[in-house]
C-alpha cells in the first residue's frame, strides 16, 4: 500500500470518517487496529507488518478490556481498552476501503465479524484452517 490510510477491513457509521472499528495503515504503511467505543477510542500497532506479497491473516479481538491483534494466527500485540462497542445506525461492512475513495490495491479473501471475543487457541485454529485455502 501506499501511504493513504486504506483500511483492510472497517466498519464506518454512514460514509463519514466515524469508525467504530478498523484494520489500517498509517502513513509510514504501519498496521494497526483502531476501535471506537462509548469510553473513547484506542489503537493498537501490530509488532510487525504482513509479509508483502504472500497471504496474511490480520485478526483483531476485543474482550471488553484489552483489544489484541494477532498475526498469521499468532499473538502480535495488545493495549488496554474499555467500554461498549460503539453501535450507531447507518453502521457499513467495508472491505479495502479509504474515505478519499483510494481502495485497497491489494486482495483481500474475506472478512469476518463475531459477536463474541475468541480465545488465542480459536484465532489460530481460524488461522491453520484457512491458511492453505489462499497460499
Amino acid at each position: 500500500q501506499t501511504n493513504r490510510y486504506e483500511k483492510a477491513i472497517a466498519l464506518t457509521v454512514g460514509d463519514n470518517t466515524t469508525y467504530p472499528f478498523m484494520i489500517s495503515q498509517d502513513t509510514s504503511n504501519n498496521y494497526y487496529s483502531y476501535l471506537q467505543t462509548l469510553n473513547g477510542s484506542y489503537s493498537s500497532f501490530f509488532a510487525s507488518n504482513p509479509t508483502l506479497n504472500a497471504w496474511n491473516q490480520l485478526t483483531v479481538v476485543y474482550n471488553g478490556g484489552t483489544l489484541t491483534n494477532y498475526l498469521n494466527g499468532t499473538y502480535s500485540s495488545q493495549t488496554s481498552a474499555s467500554g461498549n462497542f460503539l453501535n450507531a445506525s447507518g453502521i457499513k461492512f467495508r472491505l479495502g476501503w479509504c474515505y478519499n475513495s483510494e481502495y485497497w490495491t491489494g486482495n483481500i479473501a474475506n472478512g469476518m465479524f463475531y459477536n463474541r471475543d475468541l480465545s488465542a487457541t480459536e484465532v489460530l485454529n481460524n488461522y491453520n484452517a484457512t491458511k492453505n485455502r489462499f497460499n
